[in-house]
C-alpha cells in the first residue's frame, strides 16, 4: 500500500459524523451547511446544517446521525454553503469524503397492486 493512500473515515449506523469550520465574514456569519452526495449516485445523501450566530469569525461544528436509513456507500462533500447575516451566500469547494458501511432499512419505496376508479 502506497504511504500517499488517503484513508477515508468509516461510520456504521448509530456512529455521529463531525465536520469543523471556520468561517469569517466582516458582516457576521449566518448559516452553513455542507452537502454531501454518493460517488456516482446523487440518491444517497447527507446535509448537515449550522450557524455562526452573526459572529464576525466562527467556528462552527456540523453534524449529522448515520441511520439504519442511511444509504451505505462513499461520500464526498459536493459543496459547502456559506451565508453572512445580510443574506449572501457563496458555495465553496471540499475535498472532504468518508464511507458509511453496514445494513441499510429497508430502501425500497412501496410497490402499487392495484389502482381503480370508484363511482
Amino acid at each position: 500500500m502506497s504511504q500517499n493512500t488517503k484513508q477515508i473515515p468509516m461510520y456504521e449506523p448509530g456512529d455521529i459524523i463531525r465536520i469543523q469550520l471556520k468561517v469569517n465574514d466582516e458582516s457576521g456569519v449566518g448559516e452553513v451547511s455542507a452537502n454531501f452526495s454518493l460517488r456516482g449516485d446523487r440518491s444517497g445523501k447527507i446535509v448537515m446544517y449550522g450557524n455562526g450566530e452573526g459572529k464576525e469569525t466562527a467556528t462552527i461544528i456540523l453534524e449529522a446521525e448515520v441511520t439504519e436509513k442511511t444509504v451505505p456507500g462513499n461520500y464526498h462533500c459536493f459543496y459547502i454553503s456559506l451565508e453572512d447575516t445580510k443574506g449572501n451566500k457563496r458555495l465553496a469547494d471540499s475535498d472532504v469524503e468518508f464511507s458509511v458501511e453496514g445494513a441499510a432499512g429497508d430502501q425500497e419505496a412501496p410497490e402499487l397492486l392495484e389502482l381503480r376508479l370508484l363511482r
